[in-house]
C-alpha cells in the first residue's frame, strides 16, 4: 500500500495539471498497471448517478487493503483517487447459489 501511495505522488509530482486540491487524480490508464503490481484488482463498479462518476473498487484478499477510483463525466481523461485503506471485507455473506 505504501508502495501505490509513493507511486502516486511520484505521478502527481510529474504532473501537476492532474491534481486537484485534497485528491490525486491521474490520466486515464495509469492507476491500474500499479493496482496490479501491488496485488490489487479491480472487484468492482459502481455508478454515482447524482454526480456521475463511475468508481471502481480495487481490492487485495491477501493484505485486506483496497483503492477506490472514480472517473468522472466532466473529466472523463483523468482517474481519481478517492479512497485507500486497510481491512477490506466483505459486510455480508453471499447467497448459496451466487459464485459459488
Amino acid at each position: 500500500m505504501k508502495c501505490i501511495l509513493a507511486v502516486l505522488a511520484l505521478l502527481v509530482a510529474a504532473a501537476p495539471s492532474y491534481a486537484q486540491t485534497g485528491t490525486v487524480c491521474i490520466p486515464i490508464g495509469s492507476f491500474a498497471p500499479l493496482a496490479e503490481k501491488h496485488g490489487e484488482y479491480p472487484a468492482f463498479s459502481f455508478r454515482d448517478s447524482q454526480y456521475k462518476v463511475t468508481f471502481t473498487m480495487y481490492i487485495n484478499p491477501l493484505t485486506k487493503t483496497y483503492t477506490l477510483t472514480g472517473i468522472s463525466d466532466i473529466n472523463p481523461n483523468s482517474e481519481c483517487i478517492s479512497s485507500v485503506g486497510t481491512d477490506f471485507k466483505p459486510v455480508i455473506d453471499p447467497r448459496k447459489g451466487i459464485n459459488s
